[in-house]
């Protein structure tokens, strides 16, 4: 018996210290690997509703495939960024008021530093009081305006920079609290990946073909225009505003002609010159819009240049009888979500024109792509009150191209046209601003990414981030604390326990 007992001491405690040496072995490698892990992999999550801290994931892809080295600075220490920008709000609304949530500038920072943890090419930095000093010296006059800026520079060729600032960054109500049409003063928007991913392609060499707006001296498109450039030109295309009438000419060096919405018709020469610039011209894009509030039967040459595309405008608005998709008291129709595009939140317009496509016959079109508006709408015929009694789909959206096939079958591509129903897709922006949800700007900046055909920056959503409060994303602090537990104070305890275990054992028998 006595023999049997000590062998089962002998057993028990080699079984502890082998449990231990393990534990310790555990203990030791995640003291040298979490740190290295964490270093070569992203390992924060964001358990938020609106993932609020997390990056778009086309975004995301961008980030990725960024190849050169590049060097973000905010012109601030970390912890002071959201006291900088409530500063500068302060400043905007002429020292009557400041941003009281601070939440949409915290969300930034933490945005800011998963560029460097997803893609280890994107440095980021955080400058302290002495090195402000010095980038203000450095920078001056070269578009650094406010501490808290964030300067952008390709690190390999030193004249290559950008600078973004709050305004570039953040959308606010400052003008209706200068007004009295509002009490608190909100940031409504953080377009903080719009900017910084923006200025990122732009100071690498992304996005320099030229966009132009041709307004034909139409006042309406000329204000249509000023909000399209806006949202275009903050993810860093090159955007020119043509306001001739005629337009006698397109530039070969614009690659893509955008025609806005105007009351007149085009001339015959422009319908001309418009036709062959996207039909002759290897690779050229033309957008136009159309709207319900203009009268196409007395427009025959812009229909004329529709219909070389197979595109016909039915001369009517657009509606919901049933009104599950309309609204009659601000004359929106809302298109449901465009599920191939994993859009939760459908399109906004109002005076959506009612247009026909049928490339059946027309030599060398096809239709690419097409956002269509629920089924079973009307259509109010221009000057009429009432609907039509037919019922259909509609396109919201369509995108045609134009191909030829050499004898072995290979295809080139002439050119590619866009039409747009509503004129609320050159002011993309402008339901987000009124606070109703639609993914109207993603669309635009969709179509015009493939358009203009960026390979490396094509299909990346520079749109607004959710300003929500909820944020379970952990601060540094707590992450720390979190690596503490899993790596000490978790095995420790666990170790503790088996000899609790074992002395429990040994005094039951």
């Amino acid at each position: 018996m006595k023999l049997k007992n000590q062998f089962l001491l002998k057993r028990g405690s080699f079984a502890l210290i082998t449990t231990a040496l393990l534990i310790a072995a555990i203990i030791v490698i995640n003291a040298f690997a979490m740190p290295v892990l964490s270093e070569r992999f992203h390992m924060n999550y964001d358990f938020s509703k609106d993932k609020v801290a997390t990056l778009n994931a086309d975004n995301l892809k961008f980030i990725k495939n960024v190849k050169e080295p590049i060097t973000v600075t905010v012109t601030c220490t970390e912890d002071q960024y959201a006291y900088y920008m409530q500063n500068i709000s302060y400043q905007n609304c002429y020292y009557s008021a400041a941003v009281s949530d601070t939440t949409p500038f915290e969300q930034s920072v933490t945005l800011i530093k998963k560029y460097h943890e997803y893609n280890k090419n994107i440095t980021v930095k955080f400058a302290s009081q002495k090195e402000v000093t010095q980038l203000a010296q450095q920078y001056q006059g070269k578009g650094l305006k406010s501490v808290g800026d964030i300067i952008i520079q390709a690190d390999k060729m030193a004249d290559r920079y950008a600078v973004i600032g709050y305004s570039d960054i953040y959308t606010d109500n400052s003008m209706e609290v200068m007004q009295g049409q509002a009490q608190e003063y909100q940031v409504t928007a953080n377009k903080i990946e719009t900017a910084l991913s923006g200025a990122i392609s732009d100071v690498l060499g992304g996005r320099k073909q030229k966009i132009v707006l041709y307004t034909r001296g139409d006042e309406t498109a000329e204000q249509l225009a000023s909000y399209l450039s806006q949202a275009l030109e903050e993810n860093k295309y090159t955007v020119e505003t043509n306001k001739d009438y005629p337009v006698k000419e397109i530039a070969d060096d614009v690659a893509l002609a955008v025609l806005m919405p105007s009351a007149s018709d085009l001339m015959l020469g422009e319908k001309d010159l418009f036709s062959d610039y996207v039909s002759k011209n290897n690779g050229k894009n033309v957008v136009c819009y159309t709207s319900a509030q203009y009268d196409y039967s007395r427009q025959p040459n812009f229909k004329a240049f529709l219909a070389e595309w197979g595109v016909t405008p039915e001369n009517g608005m657009i509606i919901d009888t049933a009104g599950n998709y309309y609204s009659d008291e601000y004359g929106i129709l809302v298109s449901l979500p465009d599920y191939k595009k994993n859009t939760s939140v459908g399109y906004l317009s109002s005076l959506t024109e009612a247009m026909n496509v049928q490339v059946d016959g027309i030599k060398d079109v096809t239709l690419v792509e097409s956002v269509q508006s629920a089924e079973k709408m009307s259509v109010v015929p221009f000057g009429e009150k009432k609907a039509a009694d037919k019922t259909g789909t509609y396109p919201i959206a369509l995108r045609l191209q134009k191909a030829t096939a050499d004898e072995a079958g290979n295809e080139t591509v002439v050119g590619t046209l866009t039409v747009f129903s509503s004129i609320d897709f050159a002011y993309p922006d402008m339901f987000t601003m009124y606070g109703l949800q639609c993914n109207n700007r993603d669309l635009v900046l969709d179509y015009f990414g493939k358009l203009v055909n960026e390979e490396e920056t094509q299909g990346i959503d520079f749109g607004f981030k959710s300003t929500t409060t909820e944020n379970f994303v952990p601060n540094d602090t707590e992450t720390a604390r979190v690596k503490e537990i899993f790596i000490w104070i978790s095995p420790i305890l666990t170790v503790a326990a088996g000899v609790a275990v074992y002395i429990w054992r040994r005094k039951s028998r």
